[in-house]
């Protein structure tokens, strides 16, 4: 679950920054294939583990459940060899490497970081005034979210 959050979070961050380097977009989308791997273990983990142990309570031990839960035990357990395989194999090293590689190269383009960061700003204050010209109206859920 970590390595999912960690990757989803390093993803943003390459997102933000992409205009001052396209080199970097190549680099998400991998990125992008090994969460999917780790996105469907945990997606996994949560049905077998919480949604299907919860509701095979819920039917005191349906048989027919107990069924779909081996088999989606069966389905878990080949996801997370499909994640570890990709995390032991060479692609996965690459990737590494080339997140080092691009990390240790000054930007390609010629954008100062100055009026880049001014422009994502600008974005990001004009989102956040249009979401908030309703704000004295929402209920209490809608505040939260």
């Amino acid at each position: 679950h970590q390595s999912r959050v960690a990757l989803r979070r390093l993803r943003s961050l390459v997102k933000l920054f992409r205009p001052a380097d396209p080199a970097w977009t190549a680099w998400n989308a991998a990125l992008g294939g090994l969460a999917r791997g780790f996105g469907e273990a945990r997606d996994w983990d949560v049905f077998v583990s919480g949604i299907g142990a919860g509701t095979l309570a819920a039917l005191e031990n349906d048989r027919r459940l107990r069924a779909l839960l081996r088999a989606a035990e069966r389905e878990r357990r080949a996801a997370y060899a499909t994640l570890l395989a990709m995390l032991a194999g060479p692609d996965f090293r690459a990737l590494v490497f080339e997140g080092l590689r691009l990390a240790a190269l000054p930007p390609a383009g010629e954008t100062p970081l100055a009026p880049l960061a001014a422009r994502l700003l600008r974005r990001r204050w004009r989102r956040l005034k249009r979401a908030g010209r309703v704000i004295e109206e929402l209920p209490p859920e809608a505040l939260h979210e």
